[in-house]
């Protein structure tokens, strides 16, 4: 049995679900096809956009094969593989679509039998069995039709800057990057500190790191922005309620085949590092500094003491930055949509307030509220719930839009 702390704690954790469960019913009243995900129930989106969509996806698969199997595209010209592409890119949504038709017809017949004494009962246990496989079948069909941004399968980079606030921004700082420390060991990933840069008591200016594991940047990209506390500074003798920011920045990071970094394009200089570390900082030219040359992106990494081991990281840090400022330029040109999502560049942003008065954290994007600050940052289940309603925020939007471009 819960004790009853714990279950006044997930009281307050459902309660603060109401603003999404709010956004997805209007959602469904636009859109019918999306309905919170919660229950077997209430994951039916299958209205008449969605069959249009999926007929829509079939007639051009049959199209396609019809061309293939009649060889009547010249192959010599490479036609011939971008339809097969384009087979291979529709064909599993194909039959995900036959597959529910399949079992809807089945649900029709089954139902069909109720009317019948004999057979009433083995019917409705086969209308609850094919009514589960439709559940998780239209969820496979959810995530199918859902636009991919191959970046969210990425590591990632996480850079923290000290913003509005002086010293306390540095603390806070300091704060954030334990937060992230601790969520990276929640969900299992690798987290490594690249960068990091002291203030004179003992804050963070700013800091980098890079963290490993599945779908990294698809979990980090939400916690790009500007991430506000309010509280009572150590320093502070009037008991004054201060506002500081910090600033974080999420970047997907690419392999060295996806970014090539030519060494003409790059001026690397080296130079003594300053701060903590010791009897090493100052004596010797660890530090190093790398500028790519066509844009004019800077880095500075002197986390490790060898000067070989700081230009691997400049080189991670760097790789990211391009590869970011390709990823963007592509959506720009291909999505509208993708303007709205967060994580993606609008960093100027208020996304999240840690309040400690009122022992609250309050995210604004999600319209979501959580109590216990302290627990916030020292386990990742709070954060990771407030990343799961954004992701389900922005797969509604998407699929909302998606169907109605669609259709």
């Amino acid at each position: 049995m819960q004790s009853p702390a714990r279950l006044f704690q997930q009281f307050r954790r459902l309660h603060s679900l109401r603003p999404t469960l709010r956004l997805l019913r209007k959602l469904h009243y636009t859109c019918p096809q999306w309905t919170t995900a919660t229950t077997a129930d209430s994951r039916t989106f299958c209205d008449q956009r969605l069959v249009n969509y999926l007929s829509n996806i079939e007639k051009q698969y049959h199209t396609i094969l019809d061309q293939v199997n009649n060889q009547s595209v010249d192959t010599g010209h490479g036609g011939g593989e971008k339809l097969r592409k384009d087979l291979a890119r529709l064909e599993p949504l194909v039959q995900l679509s036959q597959q529910q038709r399949e079992l809807q017809q089945e649900l029709m017949e089954l139902t069909g039998m109720l009317d019948n004494d004999e057979m009433r009962q083995l019917a409705e246990q086969d209308i609850q069995l094919c009514k589960d496989q439709l559940a998780t079948l239209q969820e496979e069909i959810r995530v199918a039709i859902l636009p991919k941004d191959e970046a969210d399968q990425h590591p990632a980079i996480i850079e923290i800057r000290a913003g509005a606030g002086g010293e306390e921004a540095s603390l806070f700082a300091s704060e954030i990057l334990k937060l992230y420390t601790s969520f990276a060991e929640y969900k299992g990933w690798r987290f490594e500190l690249l960068q990091r840069s002291y203030s004179d008591i003992g804050g963070l200016r700013n800091a980098s790191a890079s963290v490993h594991g599945s779908g990294v940047f698809g979990v980090l990209k939400y916690e790009a922005g500007v991430h506000r506390v309010q509280r009572i500074p150590t320093t502070e003798s009037k008991g004054r309620i201060h506002t500081s920011t910090v600033t974080v920045a999420t970047l997907p990071q690419p392999s060295e085949i996806e970014v090539h970094l030519p060494a003409t394009d790059l001026i690397v200089e080296t130079y003594r590092s300053g701060g903590a570390g010791g009897q090493h900082v100052n004596t010797t030219d660890s530090a190093v500094r790398i500028t790519h040359i066509p844009t004019g992106i800077v880095v500075s990494v002197q986390e490790e003491r060898s000067q070989i081991k700081n230009r691997q990281k400049g080189m991670q840090v760097l790789r990211a930055h391009l590869y970011e400022q390709k990823r963007l330029q592509a959506v720009k040109e291909t999505s509208d949509l993708r303007k709205e999502q967060t994580g993606t560049g609008e960093r100027s942003e208020k996304i999240r307030t840690y309040n400690y008065p009122q022992d609250r954290v309050t995210d604004h994007r999600a319209h979501m509220t959580l109590h216990g600050v302290t627990n916030f940052f020292q386990t990742g289940d709070m954060l990771n719930d407030i990343i799961t309603q954004l992701r389900v925020q922005d797969e509604a939007i998407a699929l909302t839009t998606l169907l109605q471009d669609g259709n």
